[in-house]
């Protein structure tokens, strides 16, 4: 649904040298392997945040705020189909970040309208970041 959450936790393993380096997402890559085209955001955190359960409203608890470095959305138009399936890229992101206290980013998924992904077809995220 509209502003659930879509499926649990991301981590973007090692996306930075180090705890508390920092980088800079350049662009990224939305692999959507059930071929929906529906929009969608990726928020972004430096540390752990409190998780929310799967197609239930996606609400970050304050005490994760602090932790969100931003959020990465594709739109219906950066979709290109290829009639099975679909991939859409974002490029010259250019989202600065500072690292927290692990090399890795956590993200969660949030749709903009109702994606129904079938079994074995969950979709894929790359990101690519130019570390500090």
């Amino acid at each position: 649904t509209s502003g659930d959450a879509m499926g649990t936790t991301i981590v973007f393993p090692n996306v930075v040298r180090g705890p508390g380096l920092g980088g800079m997402i350049d662009s990224a890559l939305f692999l959507d392997r059930d071929d929906e085209g529906v929009a969608m955001h990726l928020a972004l955190f430096n540390e752990r945040f409190v998780e929310t359960a799967d197609n239930a409203a996606f609400a970050v608890a304050d005490v994760d705020l602090d932790n969100l470095v931003g959020v990465v959305s594709w739109a219906t138009t950066d979709y290109v189909n290829w009639n099975v399936n679909q991939a859409a890229f974002r490029t010259g992101i250019g989202l600065r970040f500072n690292g927290g206290s692990t090399p890795h980013l956590y993200g969660q998924l949030i749709p903009t309208g109702c994606p129904t992904i079938a079994a074995g077809a969950e979709p894929g995220i790359k990101l690519l970041v130019v570390q500090d």
